[in-house]
Formats: structure tokens, sequence, C-alpha cells
């Protein structure tokens, strides 16, 4: 078999596969339903929200150094309420005074950063309760 054949095999096989949609691409409905189905730690879509809490601490941790500063907090933020506001639901900590604030909040030791636990806890709290509660 030459890598030609084995490409558009390959390719052809990925094309007809049904991909699960993420977590921040869904419909209004099935997110609501992923946001109250994640109360169970064990369902797929807890599964799928802790992978998408994972992205967006990912995506404002710029240095990598495995903590969210002040100054990269806005970035996660935006990053996880991006499906809440592109569906009309309710998106908190739009302002940079509610981020400062839930910021030092949640950064109970003072030392200015925090950690993927702290984060995650705080969001399936503080954005993701209150979307399963509708």
């Amino acid at each position: 078999i030459s890598f030609d054949e084995w490409l558009n095999f390959a390719y052809t096989h990925y094309q007809s596969q049904k991909l699960p949609v993420a977590f921040d691409k869904e419909e209004k409905d099935q997110f609501v339903k992923s946001c109250k189905d994640s109360a169970n730690t064990g369902s797929d879509a807890y599964k799928k929200i802790y992978w998408f809490s994972w992205k967006c601490f990912q995506a404002a941790d710029a240095d990598r150094d495995g903590q969210v500063s002040n100054s990269e907090f806005a970035t996660m933020i935006n990053v996880a309420t991006s499906g809440q506001k592109r569906l009309g639901l309710p998106a908190p900590f739009q302002t940079s005074a509610d981020r400062d604030a839930l910021f030092a909040k949640m950064d109970e030791n003072g030392d200015g950063a925090i950690s993927f636990d702290e984060w995650l806890s705080m969001f399936m709290k503080e954005i993701i309760a209150p979307v399963a509660a509708l």
C-alpha cells in the first residue's frame, strides 16, 4: 500500500467519524443540559466541561508557569463565558471591577496568582452552576 492510498483511506475514515461537539460550540439546549449534567463528576458532561475549563486556563496562562495572574485573568473569564454570551445566557464577571473582586476572592493566600484547582472550583460554582439552575 502506498502512502497516498493510506492517507486517502485515513482521511476518508476520519471524515466519516461523528465527533462530539465541543462544550463551547454546543447549541443552547445542549449547553444548558451539559451544565446540569456536570453535577455528576462521573458524567461525560463533567469531563467535557472539565477539559473546557483547562482550555480556558491554558489560554490565559501565557507564561506557562501553571498559575494565572490578575493581568491574565480577564482572558480566562472571556474564554470561559464566550459560550454564554454567544447563546444569550447569563455571563458573569464582564466588568473589570467584577473580575478584580473575583480574583482577589480566589487568591486567598495573596500571592497574586491562582492555580487550576482554584479556577476549576470557582468556574463550576460561579459560571456553570448559574446556567445549570436555569
